[in-house]
């Protein structure tokens, strides 16, 4: 992996003392998009995107680090199977240690839009069970709902990033 100097984890802006302005926001995630549509297009899903795997740079640039649990889909190797990433960020299929495609990413991404925008993740963390239950069965707060100031265009986009799965 390329060595980014000086890069901050968006991590840091998942606070509600540091959160971004909500046009860097909108911009971190087009960028992110933009990445991950071009690993998916070269047949990969990262399996965990997470804010401390999103590197912004000194230049405001968004490089996709950690592809150390990636899949290569349409390998002829051996896959790792079961939970793997960070339970928070982590999709559905993941939870149900079903096959992971491109949607898995888009899935953590907007988990992420929505820890950058509202400075708490879309379900309280009860243990691991209890996350992945809610995850797998129960609606998200609408980002309107927190911060009624948001745009309804990137309310739109996180609802149809993290959709519920199963009613």
């Amino acid at each position: 992996m390329e060595f980014v100097e000086s890069a901050k984890t968006l991590n840091e802006f998942c606070s509600a003392t540091n959160l971004m302005p909500i046009v860097q926001v909108a911009r971190i995630l087009f960028q992110s998009a933009c990445a991950l549509d071009y690993a998916h297009r070269q047949g990969v899903v990262h399996r965990d995107i997470k804010p401390t795997n999103l590197l912004l740079t000194t230049d405001g640039d968004i490089k996709i680090g950690d592809f150390g649990i990636a899949q290569q889909s349409q390998a002829e190797t051996t896959q790792i199977m079961g939970v793997l990433g960070y339970p928070r960020y982590m999709s559905p299929e993941q939870a149900r240690e079903d096959d992971v495609d491109n949607q898995t990413d888009l899935y953590s991404l907007g988990v992420v839009a929505y820890k950058l925008l509202m400075d708490q993740p879309p379900f309280a963390w009860e243990g691991f069970s209890r996350l992945m239950y809610k995850n797998l069965h129960e609606d998200a707060s609408a980002v309107s709902e927190i911060r009624p100031e948001l745009p309804s265009g990137l309310e739109e986009i996180v609802a149809r990033a993290i959709p519920k799965t199963d009613s």
